[in-house]
């Protein structure tokens, strides 16, 4: 069975970890778990400026489950993508 994140993130704490960067977290929420300090790193921009350069014809975003909605949606409101796939 999966280990959820408030666990592991109590096991960091436990260990005596202070500071945690992650990156592209399926969500955020994690981060209330954790009282120490905490960076989490997008790669939201790269892919913006990668899929920008493409000069793709009626791409489509879409979002796999409905934790990636609300990244789906910037992703294709920057893109100016009208086809979103939820």
């Amino acid at each position: 069975s999966p280990i959820s994140a408030k666990v592991v993130v109590k096991m960091l704490a436990n260990a005596g970890i202070s500071q945690i960067v992650t990156v592209d977290l399926h969500t955020p929420k994690i981060m209330r778990f954790f009282s120490g300090y905490w960076e989490n790193i997008t790669n939201r921009q790269i892919f913006i400026n990668v899929l920008a350069k493409q000069k793709l014809i009626n791409p489509a975003i879409v979002a796999v489950d409905t934790g990636s909605i609300a990244r789906a949606l910037a992703l294709a409101a920057a893109l100016k993508v009208n086809n979103l796939i939820i």
